[in-house]
């Protein structure tokens, strides 16, 4: 488990290699609302992970 702390506006670039990747599982432990985007690039070093139990939808034309 990894804590991290926030702060409005924060913006993060990271860059993975083949095999390595981050899981998204978060928990707010904060008295304040988090929205975040996560943005992930097509030509990745990896293929997409698959998340199970979810339905994958694609825009039309992606």
């Amino acid at each position: 488990m990894v804590e991290a702390t926030y702060v409005a506006g924060q913006t993060s670039h990271l860059t993975y290699g083949p095999g390595e990747f981050k899981v998204h599982d978060l928990e707010n432990i904060g008295d304040t609302e988090l929205i975040f985007k996560t943005v992930e690039f097509v030509d990745s070093a990896n293929p997409p992970l698959p998340l199970p139990g979810e339905a994958v939808v694609r825009p039309q034309g992606a």
